[in-house]
């Protein structure tokens, strides 16, 4: 089965290992936790071969493709990763450790080919001893996927060696195709007392629709539940990126540029990057965390720079059973950390399938219609159906949200069986029009269908019983977390201090520092009526007017099978 794989933009500069000949021996205090992160500055040599460091990305040929029968579940993965040529030799001299500790990393070679299978080998060198191999992979020469590698350490000084060459000995002085180490990292055997984090995200979750949930609310019945909380957009990226950041859409820049004149038909207007502000899962990760995102939504691809603070960023096709197996394989590969696993469904996000019989939106071609970015009024227009066919729509639509419920009861008490003082989090991204206010779908108003989400945490220890009525910002919810999770531990309080720095001070409640008594939804993805809504502490509504003006970040480089898989959904961009 041939793939695809690509290398993505640089993540620090060229060997930023090292290439000194006496590196000062790695030292395993650098986090809360004790983890040694391979990708820090001046860790390892590049003994022989090229090296450099940055975010590499597997991908399938299915990738854009998903809806393809034959498309597998695991459409893609991203790692920050020692990306070196072939042959290749990377020391890293580790002082002695306090107790037993591993190495851990993922391995590929770049690109699937023709050319003889490699082999990536770890090594370990005690002071005037030969080397002694701990563990291989062979690099299939039409395989380039990624591929785990782990094998324990010493406690006592030595070199960890990590070599990429040839599979056949009298090859290996011949060049060959790039490997990628993706998230190297030592850490001790022993998991610190430190909680693991899940953070369930649902696309297209309205507020009304967690009554079809039972078993969702009976999971955060011991926590924090904000059953009505504003979504910080009415669409998926900026809205996470306000969840990673803490802050407000038109100060991460993550989103959609500017509107040009205001008729009607197709457009090219950009979508826009995560600007350089500090995310809470980097706040994490810093601290010692194992961080991975299982996610299905070309929005949240790497392009977006959502994925930076995260070890693996994997992408599944659209389906209720399609997280499980990459999540159950990291979670248990990295058993022996304190784990942050961010677990995304686009159910119940259009086109609806979880029930049967006649959908009426299949005659009507959607995508192409949503792809143009029409006016609101072409909007209502379009999607007014008799009110016979509004509600099959609609009872498809809560059908989606019913069967999400029972994939999480069916699925996450077996994830969690094994967790650490578990913190499990909640989380929509925005709502869905029902004919609410005279219209259907999200990204073009603010109507509460649209901007009232759940948001909820809950964890032993950690919070107690709490039902927000309030107008709360869904996107603190992250932050929340930080401020829980040093709240809970001096430890953790004094590691956060030292890796939150630039996160806002904002808990999960309307009147936090910060958010200034008020929630706000903005920064629409079509054309709209509004360019936002505020929300007041007692509750009061306040529609901003429509300037246009998008988000004002960075616009990234599309590639090709990104761009198909968006035009899919509906969604056009320059």
């Amino acid at each position: 089965m041939r793939r695809a794989g690509r290398i993505l933009l640089p993540l620090l500069a060229l060997g930023a290992c090292g290439q000194a000949e006496n590196a000062a021996p790695a030292d395993a205090g650098r986090t809360l936790t004790g983890r040694i992160s391979l990708l820090e500055p001046g860790l390892c040599q590049a003994v022989e071969g090229q090296l450099s460091v940055g975010r590499d990305e597997w991908l399938t040929r299915w990738y854009g493709r998903e809806s393809e029968a034959d498309a597998p579940v695991l459409l893609g993965e991203e790692r920050p990763s020692l990306i070196v040529s072939t042959p290749s030799r990377l020391r890293v001299n580790l002082g002695a450790a306090d107790g037993p500790r591993t190495f851990r990393a993922s391995v590929r070679r770049e690109q699937p080919s023709q050319d003889p299978d490699l082999r990536a080998e770890i090594f370990w060198q005690a002071p005037g001893a030969e080397p002694r191999s701990l563990a291989a992979a062979v690099l299939a020469s039409e395989d380039d996927s990624w591929q785990h590698l782990a094998a324990d350490l010493p406690i006592e000084a030595g070199d960890l060696w990590l070599i990429a060459r040839h599979e056949h000995p009298g090859l290996a002085a011949q060049a060959g195709a790039r490997v990628a180490w993706g998230s190297p990292v030592i850490a001790p055997l022993q998991p610190p007392d430190l909680p693991d984090v899940v953070l369930i995200t649902v696309d297209t979750l309205r507020a009304d629709a967690v009554a079809r949930m039972p078993n969702v609310q009976r999971l955060f019945a011991p926590g924090e539940w904000a059953g009505r909380a504003v979504a910080p957009s009415n669409w998926t990226l900026p809205s996470f990126a306000s969840l990673w950041t803490g802050l407000d859409a038109d100060q991460h820049g993550a989103g959609r540029g500017a509107f040009g004149a205001p008729a009607s038909g197709p457009e090219a207007r950009a979508f826009t990057a995560l600007g350089p502000a500090r995310t809470f899962p980097e706040a994490l990760q810093d601290a010692g965390w194992a961080t991975a995102c299982v996610h299905q939504n070309p929005f949240l691809e790497s392009w977006t720079g959502l994925g930076r603070g995260f070890d693996a960023w994997i992408r599944t096709r659209d389906g209720l059973q399609s997280n499980r197996g990459a999540a159950e394989g990291w979670w248990r590969a990295n058993a022996h950390r304190p784990r942050l696993l961010v677990l995304h469904w686009m159910t119940p996000h259009l086109p609806y399938g979880a029930a049967d019989g006649a959908d009426p939106l299949q005659e009507r071609d959607w995508r192409r219609f949503l792809s143009e970015d029409r006016t609101p009024e072409e909007r209502r227009a379009f999607f007014d159906l008799p009110e016979e066919q509004r509600e099959q729509v609609r009872s498809r639509y809560y059908a989606e949200a019913e069967a999400l419920d029972r994939e999480l009861a069916e699925w996450l008490p077996e994830l969690l069986a094994g967790a650490r003082r578990p913190i499990l989090l909640f989380y929509s991204d925005h709502g869905e029009e029902l004919w609410d206010a005279g219209s259907f779908e999200h990204g073009h108003s603010f109507d509460d269908s649209v901007v009232r989400v759940p948001a909820a945490i809950t964890g032993d220890g950690i919070v107690s019983a709490r039902r927000l009525d309030a107008a709360a910002p869904a996107g603190h919810l992250g932050l929340h977390l930080l401020h829980l999770l040093a709240g809970s531990d001096a430890r953790i309080a004094e590691a956060l201090r030292q890796t939150s720095r630039g996160l806002p001070a904002c808990g999960f409640a309307p009147a936090c520092p910060g958010a200034q008594g008020r929630a706000r939804s903005i920064s629409p993805l079509y054309r709209a009526e509004a360019e936002g809504l505020e929300v007041d502490a007692q509750g009061a509504r306040r529609l901003l007017p429509f300037r246009g003006e998008g988000s004002g970040g960075a616009a990234p480089v599309l590639d090709p099978a990104t761009l198909r898989r968006l035009a899919e959904l509906g969604y056009a961009g320059g």
